[in-house]
């Protein structure tokens, strides 16, 4: 219990050093009603022929969802895909087997194609995540960060069951 809560503590602590200065106002401002979440378009593409059905997951999904999951990522950190100096709208994702990870800029964004549904949706939340925050973490371990508000996040999108077994 002590351990849970000085993590939550040095997560919040963290989180008001690295995250608040972009959630005040200007550029990283909250999303609001009025503020529609950015437009960010991501490309999925099959390493090889082999993977074309789980690209094929990955497209429905992001299809199906793609707004959903922006909007909640902006509003659950107050960090805009689409504001300078690192906005980052129009992402390639190759769908192979191997360990995912987030890419950045010209580097696509590669994603495991063997894994379950529910596991590819998370994995494409978080590996969004670390385009989203790239530069917030400074000299701080960047899953230190988005683990304080990915897990909520989930949360929002399919509920604490999912959330749960996908931590």
């Amino acid at each position: 219990l002590v351990s849970s809560m000085m993590r939550r503590w040095r997560l919040a602590v963290l989180t008001m050093i690295v995250l608040a200065p972009s959630c005040a106002h200007g550029p990283g401002a909250r999303p609001t009603s009025q503020q529609p979440a950015s437009p960010v378009q991501v490309t999925f593409t099959a390493q090889s022929d082999s993977f074309a059905s789980a690209t094929s997951e990955y497209v429905a999904l992001w299809k199906r969802e793609g707004a959903r999951i922006i909007a909640a990522m902006e509003q659950a950190t107050g960090i805009r895909f689409d504001e300078p100096p690192y906005a980052d709208t129009a992402i390639r994702a190759v769908v192979f087997e191997g360990v995912s990870n987030s890419g950045y800029r010209d580097k696509p964004m590669m994603l495991r194609a063997s894994y379950p549904e529910a596991t590819k949706r998370a994995t494409l939340v978080h590996e969004l995540g670390h385009r989203l925050q790239v530069g917030v973490a400074g000299d701080v371990d960047e899953h230190e960060v988005l683990f304080y508000w990915l897990y909520d996040v989930w949360v929002q999108l399919w509920g604490k069951q999912f959330a749960d077994e996908q931590v």
